[in-house]
């Protein structure tokens, strides 16, 4: 099965307690961001089309860990017994693994290269593969598959192997590994760079060049995104749709793109 790019993993959008309300208009993002604070809850107004303040920022997991906490039995000796003997338990006791006090990994560790650079060997490309076992986005070098071109429609396999051009990636993929080719910022971290029209987004563990739109149009050319302002402040930006149309204004959310179309999410 494919890496599926989900609402957890969009390191593009926030992380809000909030509500869902109105899209503001073009001209009036101003890029509040408010993603560090995950308490913030509210209700709002009904859609109208003017302009708000906003939060989001670029990571956008939107999952609570729970523990369970466990206690085993102390074990207890009947009385009158003190001529037990304990025996000292080994390395793989102790542990519980059965293996040394460091065991070897399940799987080895991925190539990892340079995005920015693209530093991967002739036939190559450094892309961002969702590892499960590691728990994010990681550089690795895959096989140059296919010349698509950003927007481009893509098919993605296992590893991250997928048939868009070097320097993209296939993204936004769904169960049947199909998604639109990205272009990945270029440049340097401190000066990303991407094509007119799109806007570098993501953070330490991904970079993307994210299509721009317009609130009032909804004119994402992937009909799967919506339109939210951008976590940056500068101006809106298409992200997926993770509202499934069951998220109308004024009824709580989550994620920045957790609402349904014409609105966003925000604190209230």
């Amino acid at each position: 099965m494919p890496p599926r790019h989900t609402r957890s993993e969009a390191l593009l959008v926030s992380l809000l307690l909030a509500a869902c309300g109105p899209a503001p208009s073009s001209t009036d993002a101003t890029g509040s961001t408010g993603g560090e604070s995950s308490d913030a809850t509210g209700s709002t107004t009904s859609a109208t089309g003017e302009g708000t303040d906003v939060s989001s920022s670029g990571d956008s997991s939107g999952t609570s860990d729970s523990s369970t906490s466990t206690t085993s039995d102390p074990g207890t000796s009947e009385p009158g017994t003190s001529d037990a003997t304990t025996e000292p338990a080994t390395e793989s006791e102790s542990s519980g693994t059965g293996c040394p006090f460091v065991c070897e990994l399940d799987m080895p560790l991925p190539e990892l290269c340079d995005p920015w650079a693209q530093d991967c060997g002739e036939g190559m490309k450094c892309t961002f593969f969702y590892d499960p076992n590691w728990g994010s986005f990681i550089p690795s070098c895959v096989p140059v598959r296919g010349d698509g071109q950003h927007g481009d429609p893509c098919t993605v396999g296992a590893e991250g192997h997928d048939n868009c051009a070097k320097g993209g990636l296939c993204w936004n993929a769904n169960e049947e590994g199909e998604g639109t080719c990205v272009l990945l910022c270029y440049g340097t971290p401190d000066n990303p760079m991407c094509p007119e029209g799109t806007t570098c987004q993501g953070g330490r563990d991904l970079v993307l060049c994210i299509d721009n739109c317009d609130p009032l149009l909804e004119d994402c050319p992937n009909e799967s995104d919506v339109c939210i302002p951008n976590p940056n402040g500068v101006n809106f930006t298409c992200v997926l749709d993770a509202s499934e149309d069951a998220h109308p204004p004024g009824t709580p959310c989550e994620y920045a793109n957790a609402c349904n179309s014409g609105s966003f999410c925000a604190n209230v």
